[in-house]
C-alpha cells in the first residue's frame, strides 16, 4: 500500500496556553473544512504557561494570583484538558480525519499511546506502557511515571489528538502552587501529588535529552502507525486568519472567567440556594456540579471540572441547557441528561448520563454554599 503524504509543522510558540487557545483549533478547523492537509504539528514553547480546559473554573482550579506574579501565562482553551507547559515540554498534535482512528475515545488513547510506548522501548530501551484512560507511562526504578498528557478534541470531521512529552524535569513546586488541584483528583490513583505522578525523559534516562531527538522518535512512530510520509510545511493564510478570529473570541475576560461562580451565577434569586459537589469518576473525569435550586425547581446547573475527551466541544454546556427549569426529581434529571446525550450525539470519555446525574444528586444532598 502506498504511503499517504501529510504535512509536518514545527512550531516554536510563545506559550503552550496561547497556542492551544487559538492556533491549534485554527489548524483543526482548516483541516476539518478541507482547507489544510492532515498534519502533525510539533510545538515547543518559550515561556511557562497553564492552559485551562474549557470546563475549568479559574477561581478554584488555578492559583491565578500566583501565576500573574510569577510570569506564568494562563489561558482558557475551547478544548478539554488542563496542563502546565514549560520550555522543556513538547506538544505533538495530530489533525486528521476521524476515520483514521477507532470509533471510541478510549480506543484512540490506547492505540496512540501503545505505539509511542513501543517507540520508546525501541529507541531508548525503556519500559513504557499505556495506562487507561489516557496516560503514557515509563518505568523509573520500581515506579511507573506519566511522561505525557493526552487530550482529544473534535472539529467536524477532524479529530485533534494532542500528546505531550515531558523532556526536562518540571518545576514541581511551581506546578503544585500554580495548579493546587483538589485531593479528589488523585482519589482513584496510588500517587497523591504531581511529583509522585509525573516524570521526565531526562530523569528516566539519566542524561540530557535534546528536543530534536524526541521529535525524531515521535515522527517515526506516527509515520509507522498511520503509514504516512511527512513533508515539512508552513501555516497557511487561512489558518492565520482563523487564529486571529479565535484569539478575538477566546482572549477575552468574559470567556476566561465564564465558569467562575460570580459569572455563572451572578444573581441568586430570593429563596434559592446554590449547592456544590466534587466527585471523581473512577478512571474518568473529575466533575464539579453546582446546582441552583428554588423549592422543587432546578433553576440552573454548571458541570465544571477535569475532562479528557468531549464530543462535541460544547457538550457540557448542552447538558446544562437541558437541566434549566426542570422539576428537581431524580428521574427527571436523568431523563433530561439522556435526552441531551442522544439529541446532541454526545460522548464524554468514561462519563455516561448516570454519572452526571449522581454528582448532581450528591450536590443537592449537602448544605448549600450560597443562599
Amino acid at each position: 500500500m502506498d504511503k499517504t503524504g501529510w504535512r509536518l509543522l514545527e512550531l516554536d510558540v510563545n506559550s503552550y496556553a496561547e497556542a492551544t487557545m487559538s492556533l491549534s483549533p485554527a489548524i483543526a478547523r482548516a483541516c476539518g473544512e478541507g482547507k489544510a492537509a492532515e498534519t502533525l504539528a510539533m510545538y515547543t514553547h518559550r515561556k511557562p504557561s497553564i492552559v485551562m480546559g474549557r470546563q475549568n473554573d479559574p477561581e478554584v482550579d488555578v492559583n491565578y494570583e500566583y501565576c500573574s506574579n510569577n510570569g506564568i501565562i494562563v489561558k482558557r482553551a475551547p478544548t478539554p484538558g488542563t496542563i502546565f507547559g514549560h520550555p522543556g515540554y513538547v506538544m505533538n498534535a495530530l489533525y486528521i480525519q476521524r476515520e483514521r482512528v477507532p470509533g471510541s475515545i478510549p480506543e484512540v488513547f490506547a492505540m496512540i499511546n501503545r505505539k509511542l510506548a513501543s517507540a520508546f522501548t525501541k529507541r531508548w530501551g525503556l519500559k513504557a506502557r499505556h495506562r487507561p484512560i489516557n496516560d503514557l507511562e515509563v518505568k523509573m526504578g520500581d515506579v511507573w511515571k506519566k511522561v505525557g498528557p493526552f487530550g482529544i478534541s473534535f472539529f467536524g470531521p477532524c479529530i485533534c489528538c494532542r500528546t505531550g512529552l515531558t523532556i526536562t524535569p518540571i518545576p514541581y513546586d511551581v506546578v503544585q502552587t500554580a495548579l493546587p488541584g483538589p485531593a479528589e483528583k488523585f482519589s482513584d490513583k496510588k500517587e497523591k501529588s504531581v511529583s509522585e505522578r509525573v516524570g521526565s525523559l531526562e530523569e528516566v534516562l539519566g542524561r540530557r535529552v535534546e528536543i530534536d531527538e524526541t521529535k525524531e522518535v515521535i515522527r517515526d512512530a506516527y509515520s509507522e502507525l498511520f503509514r504516512i510520509d511527512l513533508s515539512p510545511g508552513t501555516l497557511s493564510e487561512i489558518e492565520r486568519e482563523y487564529e486571529r478570529e479565535l484569539l478575538d473570541r477566546y482572549g477575552t475576560d468574559s470567556w476566561f472567567w465564564a465558569n467562575s461562580i460570580h459569572k455563572r451565577f451572578p444573581d441568586i434569586p430570593e429563596d434559592a440556594s446554590l449547592y456544590e459537589h466534587l466527585e471523581k469518576i473512577p478512571q474518568g473525569p473529575l466533575i464539579r456540579a453546582r446546582v441552583l435550586k428554588k423549592g422543587p425547581e432546578l433553576l440552573d446547573c454548571s458541570l465544571t471540572g477535569w475532562y479528557h475527551g468531549v464530543r462535541p466541544l460544547d457538550a457540557l454546556e448542552r447538558v446544562e441547557s437541558y437541566l434549566k427549569g426542570i422539576p428537581c426529581r431524580e428521574e427527571e434529571i436523568l431523563t433530561q441528561i439522556e435526552k441531551a446525550y442522544e439529541e446532541g450525539n454526545i460522548e464524554i470519555d468514561q462519563c455516561v448520563p448516570h454519572h452526571l446525574q449522581q454528582v448532581i444528586l450528591q450536590a443537592l444532598d449537602v448544605s448549600p454554599i450560597k443562599t
